[in-house]
């Protein structure tokens, strides 16, 4: 049901499972390590010239089921990044497939643990949660991460999502070979969304910074 889903909002869907990601990961020899991130709201990043997983540090000594969950949905991710050609040439669509993984695998996990969502994070622990795989499940299927996950909710249009990932990922090209913008039967693919809300906010821009005498 929720590839189905994803897949009829313009995502390419890049695993299946945890175990296709892990033997991506296995093949292609990628080391997973925790690392100084320099930015301490990122939760992980995919290395390409270094063909490793960096993980932020601050989530080294925290063993908990929560944690380890939340950790291995952002491995999900990069492992998204690290499929295929697995270069630093990302886009607009390879992060909305990277990020769907996020929301694919934490809903996994709410369907393994129901009491997962009502974990609430403290101290560093917190940007993991409320700024990072729960946010995506929420955006993606539009619920409140801390209860029952339903498709019903305050942003049946997914602006919020399209808003959020062009503020992020507004600089990147729409698309690469690995991963197209799909042509779906009806409506518009989340990454023709993005590239239309970004036209959007240049042609405003452009407007205010235009010379008043040619107004």
């Amino acid at each position: 049901r929720d590839e189905a889903y994803l897949r009829s909002l313009g995502v390419n869907i890049m695993f299946h499972n945890g175990r296709q990601a892990i033997d991506v990961l296995r093949k292609r020899g990628v080391s997973i390590i925790f690392s100084d991130m320099g930015d301490s709201t990122a939760h992980a990043e995919w290395v390409s010239d270094m063909n490793l997983i960096k993980i932020n540090q601050r989530y080294k000594d925290d063993r908990s089921l929560p944690t380890l969950y939340a950790l291995s949905e952002a491995i999900f991710h990069e492992a998204g990044h690290a499929a295929h050609r697995g270069d630093a040439r990302s886009s607009i669509q390879e992060d909305v497939d990277c990020l769907a993984l996020n929301a694919m695998a934490y809903r996994a996990h709410v369907a393994q643990t129901p009491a997962y969502p009502y974990f609430r994070p403290k101290g560093r622990l917190k940007p993991l949660f409320d700024n990072g795989v729960a946010r995506y499940a929420q955006l993606f299927f539009n619920w409140d991460p801390y209860n029952p996950p339903t498709y019903q909710g305050s942003d049946p249009t997914l602006e919020n999502l399209v808003h959020r990932i062009a503020d992020k990922y507004g600089d990147l090209p729409p698309e690469n070979p690995d991963h197209p913008i799909p042509i779906l039967p009806y409506g518009h693919p989340l990454a023709l969304r993005i590239c239309q809300e970004l036209q959007r906010r240049f042609a405003e821009q452009s407007e205010t910074m235009a010379p008043i005498n040619n107004r």
